[in-house]
């Protein structure tokens, strides 16, 4: 892991906090990978929906499910690269859809508010 870490910060040029969150998503995939009795090298094909699963029902917001997702992503195109894996179990993973919030909007009487103080100040503008 430490050579990707380096790669990160060397050849992909990212911030230290950034480095510092892909280590600690590794090492969250890891001690799952543990509790599994599975090994990084040798993934199957339900090694990365398994591990998003897992993250999913563990509360965290989807876009944190998602950071994690791309990380192991880029771990595994690494770790492929230079030959110590043969697959990229989180390749094919989609990002998780979150939430769609309503957008806030105006009330009515705001909006009229806003449309009488526009009137009223072009209005003592023109006049001076």
């Amino acid at each position: 892991m430490d050579k990707f870490l380096e790669y990160l910060e060397t050849v992909l040029n990212l911030s230290p906090a950034t480095v510092k969150s892909y280590k600690a998503d590794i090492e969250q995939y890891y001690e799952y990978l543990n509790d599994m009795d599975a090994d990084y090298k040798n993934p199957d094909k339900n090694t990365g929906r398994g591990f998003a699963a897992y993250l999913s029902y563990s509360g965290l917001k989807y876009s944190s499910v998602n950071r994690k997702i791309s990380a192991l992503r880029k771990f595994y195109d690494y770790l492929i690269k230079e030959g110590k894996a043969e697959y990229n179990p989180f390749s094919a993973l989609s990002n998780l859809k979150g939430e769609k919030r309503l957008p806030e909007y105006l009330e009515l009487d705001e909006v009229e508010k806003i449309r009488d103080f526009i009137i009223s100040e072009t209005v003592m503008n023109f006049q001076n």
